[in-house]
């Protein structure tokens, strides 16, 4: 799944990043974007983390599928990537 997020008045990044942090596979690719592994759905994920936000803050949570790309991120992001069952074209 990805998921991304805008923290609007209060911005307690710490608290979301906890919060993400409890799947077991995770990689943080953005500021404000993450990549998890979980057998929930979106919506589910979606309010898992809610339960640290605001109510004024947005959060986007979408399952992977197919076809992704990468540029000038970290090899290790690049590398759990490519260790999933996506299909990939990156550089």
């Amino acid at each position: 799944f990805l998921i991304s997020y805008d923290l609007i008045d209060e911005k307690d990044y710490k608290a979301i990043h906890n919060r993400i942090k409890t799947y077991s596979r995770t990689a943080h690719i953005l500021e404000s974007a993450w990549l998890i592994s979980s057998s929930q759905s979106a919506i589910e994920i979606r309010n898992h983390i809610y339960q640290s936000t605001d109510n004024d803050d947005k959060i986007f949570v979408c399952r992977l599928s197919g076809n992704w790309s990468t540029k000038n991120v970290d090899i290790e992001i690049s590398d759990w990537l490519k260790s999933r069952s996506f299909n990939c074209t990156c550089d």
